[in-house]
């Protein structure tokens, strides 16, 4: 049962249904349920291999059909059951198969945590497993010693004086530098062809620090731009990291039909976002802040980000999941690309929608938890019903 034939197959006996493209869980799982059965019972096998690919998935980078994340479970559960009750004792081979991205291990996880313990362990993201992997490095110390009390740091102490030469008040250069270095951050950027990258951090913005990640000594191809600082203001109560501006660029690859430029962008993205979010998550978690904070400024940053950060107002959130909800089936190009044109319009008085930036955090203490959760449920929200204008 697949999307279409390439050439006649060669067995013995065979039976291939194509269904082209665009098959969701319905019409799939329909024709499984129909044929598998009597293919079973006819055959009377002694041995069975099942390819359990994943490229039918909906958010594969190269298969077009559209089965989500149940429809691919029913899919592996219905086979194994159907082998149970008709074929009891013989042997079962499984084997994967196409799958393509980041995320395409995780229905393999799934099936084979039933498989195995008779129940379906959800797997963590990737967030989630780069997190473990850093809270067991000791990331971040305050300076001391020999971690480069200079004049300008003394300096820094006297009424009246200029920039001072911590990061956050607390890191150093030497110290922000080797945490990159000890979790692996810099080694993504060397895995992307930029052999001696460089670190330089930035004190004179009145915004912020502001870190700079380079492909090069010389500090010529800028890969990543972060500036930061602790606000107390935007929730009060609250001690944030907030995020003023975050650029992650890769200068040696040109943009195309795989990369198409996005708004604000003058080089394709880096694709270390992941690695660079959960840095800053332990820099939260050592120096006691609540979490971060960010406005975005459009649509697409806030579309990378929407597993793990929420605005903080739930009508905004509402609007933004009635815009994503829209755009569900576009690329993130395609979808911003709509957005800007004004294609995307309220369904009930055809005005275009406008991306309105507005706050979103990423929780990270239990109070500022609590605080996402309270204003999710303070109020019912009806959201608003957004669809595509053709043309």
């Amino acid at each position: 049962i697949h999307n279409h034939d390439w050439e006649p197959a060669g067995g013995a006996a065979t039976l291939a249904i194509p269904l082209g493209a665009g098959v969701t869980d319905r019409p799939f799982l329909d024709v499984l349920r129909r044929e598998l059965p009597p293919v079973i019972g006819a055959h009377r096998p002694g041995l069975v291999v099942y390819v359990a690919g994943t490229d039918p998935a909906e958010d594969d980078r190269l298969g077009d059909w559209k089965l989500t994340v149940r429809g691919l479970l029913e899919r592996d559960r219905f086979v194994v059951d159907s082998l149970r009750k008709q074929a009891a004792g013989v042997p079962l081979v499984i084997v994967l198969a196409g799958g393509y991205g980041r995320e395409a291990w995780r229905y393999s996880a799934r099936f084979l945590s039933w498989l195995i313990g008779g129940s379906v362990v959800e797997p963590p993201d990737d967030l989630e497993l780069i997190l473990r992997r850093y809270r067991k490095t000791d990331l971040l110390v305050a300076s001391s010693g020999d971690w480069g009390l200079t004049e300008a740091d003394l300096f820094a102490i006297a009424p009246g004086a200029g920039p001072g030469t911590r990061v956050l008040g607390t890191f150093s250069r030497h110290a922000v530098e080797l945490s990159l270095e000890r979790v692996g951050l810099l080694d993504e950027v060397r895995r992307r062809g930029f052999a001696n990258p460089s670190v330089a951090i930035d004190f004179g913005s009145g915004l912020g620090e502001t870190i700079r990640v380079f492909g090069d000594v010389e500090q010529t191809e800028l890969l990543v731009e972060l500036r930061v600082n602790r606000n107390k203001r935007v929730i009060p109560g609250m001690d944030l990291l907030y995020i003023e501006w975050l650029r992650l660029q890769n200068p040696r690859v040109p943009f195309s039909p795989t990369y198409p430029r996005l708004p604000g962008q003058q080089h394709p993205g880096l694709g270390i976002l992941r690695e660079v979010v959960a840095w800053l998550v332990v820099v939260c978690e050592r120096l006691g802040l609540d979490g971060m904070a960010s406005k975005p400024a459009q649509y697409y940053m806030a579309h990378l980000g929407r597993r793990h950060l929420r605005f903080l107002d739930p009508v905004v959130q509402a609007r933004f999941e009635a815009i994503h909800n829209a755009l569900a089936r576009c690329t993130l190009p395609e979808a911003e690309r709509l957005l800007n044109a004004g294609r995307v319009v309220d369904a009930d008085t055809g005005e275009p929608v406008v991306w309105k930036p507005a706050l979103q955090v990423f929780p990270v203490s239990e109070r500022l938890k609590q605080v996402v959760a309270t204003k999710a449920t303070e109020r019912e929200v009806a959201p608003p019903r957004f669809r595509v204008r053709p043309g």
